[in-house]
């Protein structure tokens, strides 16, 4: 070979590998520091990191729920329960028991029909009673009417009870009385008390 030849390759080889000398030179200068952003420069506040907000449900929300639902569900355990409604009070049956004492002079018996209750009007009242006396204990009655007995068409009879009077108490009963004779005379006496507070005894 030509020492023209041998002359022109080291030039090229030497261009090469200049080229690649340039391209990876090492540098020998100590690497630059990393700056510490977590420590506060002076005169700089620390911003805080940022928050994503997500629409998922917190763990706080999660569990407050059944902790507040088990809590209620205790109170309302605890709680007394609350008395139950009080029946309604309806009227004792009405006694209709018939009994026949005498009258306060022992010369007959008269009728009552069912007992009156202790402090009632009724309960100061015996047979027997004349009418005007009833009416100094208990008052006038609101109403009253007169009928006419069997006994008005006995011949000769002239006893008292040739008619009745009935008087109505409200709220307490009725009473009978004798009407007198066929004259009129006689003495009103009471032969019949009737407890009834409605006042159904009462059928003129």
């Amino acid at each position: 070979m030509s020492p023209r030849f041998f002359k022109h390759s080291s030039l090229q080889l030497l261009a090469s590998l200049t080229v690649l000398a340039g391209c990876t030179s090492v540098s020998l200068d100590p690497p630059a520091p990393v700056e510490d952003r977590s420590v506060q420069r002076p005169g700089r506040a620390n911003s805080p990191a940022p928050v994503i907000s997500r629409d998922y449900p917190s763990a706080s929300t999660s569990q407050t729920a059944p902790v507040a639902q088990s809590r209620l569900e205790e109170r309302s355990l605890d709680a007394p329960a609350s008395a139950p409604a009080a029946a309604p009070v309806y009227n004792a049956p009405l006694n209709r028991e018939k009994t026949y004492p005498y009258s306060t002079d022992g010369s007959f018996q008269g009728e009552m029909v069912g007992r009156p209750a202790e402090g009632t009007a009724f309960s100061k009242i015996r047979i027997g009673h004349e009418f005007q006396f009833v009416q100094t204990l208990i008052g006038a009655p609101q109403r009253v009417y007169t009928q006419e007995t069997g006994k008005a068409w006995i011949p000769f009879y002239y006893g008292n009870d040739a008619s009745r009077i009935i008087a109505l108490y409200p709220g307490e009963g009725c009473l009978t009385f004798t009407g007198g004779n066929k004259l009129g005379w006689g003495a009103n006496e009471l032969i019949r008390i009737e407890v009834d507070p409605s006042g159904s005894c009462y059928q003129p």
